[in-house]
């Protein structure tokens, strides 16, 4: 009896640890497969690994370097360790990070110039279908030229296998950034074959905007057999992805503004805008040094939208920045980039602005602060310490181009600009004041007089 009680525990036992075994592979098992890596490979997935091999293989036999955007593959990457050519990655099984449940890779390729008829035709006789997307090359665009060329700006190439590769080309900008441009249904498209339509939500990159990057390294990897080239640092290019949108600046509507109210080409603006640019660039070099995101606000966001220029009668350069971006190192980095301070009013947390000048050029940067319904951000009088508000719509960010500089502006251009300017932004305006002319501004109390020293500095 009492053996048999003994067995009986034991047995117990062991069927508990049993059960907590199956129990833990199969929680396993379900993380390994979340993240797509599990060792059953779909037939989807194993036909996009036989496309992504072949693909490459062509890629390798012309020297074209093509490069790894895709967000699974990369997301991959940082998760796990993975060596130079000539290691293996036997983990997980032997496709480890290319046989994931989806019938499309991306890949990049910097510069046109490396997609050569050859490859493109060494692709076609094995069995790939190409489309081939274009539009107008912006490295050529300006008020003097509104009709540049067409450049080619994503390729998609379907298999034997149903399943796809999109090509993205980049493109260097200024010498400073990369950009794609935009799928959209109404571009030109070259070349058609094969069919768009499956996997059009399926597209990562470019599907309606253009997108913009930090110009990047490019490291060669060994993943599953196959010698791939991907981002140096894939976590840091991963991160842009989300804020890569790009909007063009409006040449043509430039264009007729200087021919209803003419192009101010004088000695004296030539001269203010060579300064006020300096400026731009000088605060921009301060605010990326400390990873402080910032916009052009005011009377130069109105003179990117409106004119692709800045204003010649303008006194500033305006920047705004998100509060909660907000970084205590802002006036230090201004002023190791020859930026001095010169005004500080209000508090961090209500109605914060800071001034910088060099030379006779001031740089004013403007704090957002947000609201349930609306963005704002305050002003002072500093003689008084009368306070106002300005109110904007809710926007977010995009990158653009700027006097040869990429810069992010509101990606809510007009509504944004209609708000501090009105609806009539698009006429010339040589007197404004600054608490008295935008539609959007409105007293928002006072400053106490023992706060006065506190919220009103003058250096």
């Amino acid at each position: 009896m009492h053996r048999s009680g003994i067995l009986a525990g034991l047995l117990f036992i062991s069927l508990c640890f049993l059960l907590v075994q199956v129990y833990l592979y199969a929680i396993s098992l379900r993380s390994l497969k979340h993240q797509g890596f599990t060792r059953k490979i779909s037939t989807k997935g194993l036909n996009a690994y036989k496309t992504t091999k072949e693909f490459l293989l062509i890629a390798a036999k012309y020297n074209t370097p093509l490069f790894v955007m895709d967000h699974d593959i990369l997301e991959a990457l940082v998760q796990y360790r993975v060596g130079p050519p000539g290691e293996t990655n036997t983990t997980l099984g032997r496709c480890k990070y290319l046989c994931y449940n989806n019938s499309i890779r991306t890949f990049g390729v910097l510069d046109i110039r490396w997609i050569t008829k050859g490859f493109l035709k060494d692709l076609k006789s094995s069995g790939f279908r190409s489309t081939l997307i274009v539009g107008p090359d912006p490295r050529h665009m300006s008020t003097q030229y509104l009709s540049p060329p067409n450049t080619p700006f994503h390729y998609l190439f379907e298999s034997q296998y149903k399943t796809y590769i999109h090509l993205i080309v980049f493109y260097e900008r200024r010498t400073s950034y990369l950009w794609h441009g935009p799928i959209q249904r109404t571009d030109l498209i070259e070349e058609p074959s094969g069919n768009w339509e499956p996997v059009w939500p399926l597209l990562q990159f470019g599907r309606e905007f253009a997108g913009a990057y930090a110009k990047m390294e490019f490291t060669l990897i060994h993943v599953d057999r196959l010698n791939i080239l991907v981002p140096k640092f894939p976590a840091s290019f991963l991160n842009q992805v989300p804020q890569s949108q790009f909007i063009e600046c409006n040449f043509r509507q430039a264009y007729n503004f200087a021919a209803v109210n003419g192009m101010d080409n004088s000695p004296e603006a030539k001269d203010f805008r060579v300064k006020a640019r300096e400026v731009l660039v000088r605060g921009k070099r301060a605010l990326d040094d400390i990873g402080v995101r910032f916009w052009l606000s005011s009377g130069t966001c109105l003179g990117w939208f409106r004119e692709c220029n800045i204003i010649p009668h303008g006194l500033d350069v305006d920047f705004g920045i998100w509060i909660t971006d907000y970084n205590s190192k802002i006036v230090s980095a201004m002023e190791s980039h020859g930026l001095q301070l010169k005004l500080e009013f209000g508090k961090v947390e209500d109605s914060y602005e800071l001034s910088f000048v060099r030379g006779n050029i001031k740089l004013d940067v403007f704090f957002f602060y947000e609201e349930y319904d609306h963005m704002w951000n305050g002003g002072t009088e500093y003689r008084n310490g009368n306070k106002y508000k300005y109110d904007f719509p809710k926007f977010t960010l995009c990158w653009t181009e700027f006097v040869g500089v990429r810069v992010r502006v509101p990606c809510e251009t007009q509504s944004y600009i209609e708000a501090n300017y009105g609806k009539d932004w698009d006429r010339k305006v040589k007197h404004w004041n600054w608490k008295e002319s935008p539609p959007n501004v409105r007293p928002n109390g006072q400053w106490d007089a023992e706060e006065m020293q506190q919220v009103v500095k003058v250096f």
